[in-house]
């Protein structure tokens, strides 16, 4: 059974998420940048995109930039099944602050808390 796919528009509308994450034990948190793109038809999420400043995360950031905007893209695909298994998720290089929200336990969970705080903020508008 293949998966059926959305096509991507030419133009998306999203919004940047600047969060701190711990890269190694003892050390400063560096900068992360989160870009959740929407569907202008639906208006949920259809794309992420990770950048940060620290390059020992750069596979981590592309890793799941590529898996979880595909997921995105599949026809049918429950976004909050995506948030859940990434808030699931934890790390030993401790937890973070994602700020207005709390502690979030990895990288790959506070893309999740990202991509929720992202719809619950199109909720309100």
């Amino acid at each position: 059974m293949a998966l059926e796919m959305k096509k991507r528009p030419f133009k998306l509308d999203g919004s940047t998420y600047k969060i701190k994450i711990p890269c190694k034990a003892g050390e400063n948190p560096k900068s992360t940048y989160i870009t959740v793109n929407d569907d202008p038809e639906s208006g949920e999420p259809f794309e992420i995109f990770l950048n940060g400043s620290d390059a020992s995360v750069h596979e981590h950031l592309s890793t799941i930039t590529i898996f979880v905007s595909g997921q995105m893209q599949i026809i049918g695909m429950d976004v909050q099944t995506i948030i859940d298994k990434l808030k699931g998720i934890h790390s030993p290089l401790g937890s973070h602050t994602i700020p207005g929200h709390g502690m979030s336990p990895s990288l790959a969970a506070s893309v999740g808390y990202i991509i929720e705080i992202h719809m619950d903020s199109k909720k309100k508008d």
